[in-house]
């Protein structure tokens, strides 16, 4: 299932985050930007060089803002690939969310092509309905 193309965004969570209470306004920038990156591809890379590439600012300036941003991004997806343990939660919930709309979506097409209408009024699809009585 293709991953969804957006993330909801609480702001008063956001700004009630001590993390992000204790950030610089540059830093901030740099963690939403990394956050959107992090959406997108999954993970952010952890090297400070590929870091300001991203964030468009010079690697001198990355190294002292991610003493800021890093504690933000603490899931090690792999080698080389850090993420937001948050950010990973919400996509989990909304694929699940997606699966399960997929499936509601399926079970109520069957409905209406008939094909567990037998078994909604008592046969099975392929059975013959009997209504024989005792005598």
């Amino acid at each position: 299932m293709k991953s969804p193309p957006a993330f909801q965004f609480y702001p008063s969570d956001y700004l009630s985050s001590a993390s992000v209470q204790a950030m610089s306004l540059e830093a901030e920038g740099a963690y939403i930007r990394l956050l959107c990156y992090n959406w997108q591809d999954g993970f952010i890379p952890d090297s400070i060089p590929r870091l300001a590439r991203l964030c468009k600012i010079p690697e001198r300036k990355m190294k002292s803002l991610w003493l800021e941003v890093s504690p933000c991004f603490d899931v090690v997806i792999g080698d080389g690939k850090l993420a937001n343990g948050r950010l990973e939660l919400t996509r989990k919930q909304q694929l699940a969310y997606r699966i399960r709309q997929s499936e509601h979506g399926k079970y109520g097409a069957s409905i209406k092509k008939g094909s567990l209408k037998g078994s909604l009024m008592g046969t099975h699809k392929g059975e013959a309905s009997s209504s024989s009585s005792s005598s």
